[in-house]
């Protein structure tokens, strides 16, 4: 039998890429409205945004910006979609282990039985119903904390 982690690693990783494919496909060429193009620009120049300031945003999109693809924008809202695809996969996981703790199961064991298909499809749609919310969407395609 194949064990319960190796499914949710399987499964992990698949609603992982698919965010990550639909946001990089979805994401915002250039600068957008609001505040993207600050931002964006406080990147590159590792400014200081409006306060309270995002200090880990800008030196992330520093980082980011140092990518010799595309123009700066398209690197530092690719590391926003990324951030939000790494956020539904996190998602995933914290959906697995409450659904399992209120199931009452194990951490880790072999799979067959119906409660660990319901609480590894659950999850992965719990994930991707987050992934695809008009906010979380929106946010996750431009360059915006």
């Amino acid at each position: 039998m194949h064990s319960l982690l190796t499914l949710h690693r399987v499964v992990g990783a698949g609603v992982f890429l698919v965010t990550l494919g639909l946001y990089t496909k979805t994401m915002a060429p250039t600068v957008s409205f609001w505040d993207t193009g600050e931002f964006i620009s406080c990147s590159y120049i590792l400014g200081v945004p409006h306060p309270p300031g995002s200090p880990l945003y800008v030196l992330l999109g520093r980082i980011f910006s140092l990518i010799p693809i595309g123009s700066v924008a398209s690197r530092v809202i690719f590391m926003s979609a990324l951030s939000s695809a790494i956020a539904v996969l996190f998602t995933y996981l914290s959906a697995v282990v409450l659904a399992r703790r209120a199931m009452g199961g194990e951490a880790l064991r072999t799979f067959g039985d119906s409660r660990d298909w319901a609480t590894t499809m659950g999850a992965a749609v719990a994930a991707m119903c987050l992934a695809t919310s008009y906010t979380f969407w929106f946010n996750g395609t431009e360059a915006e904390v």
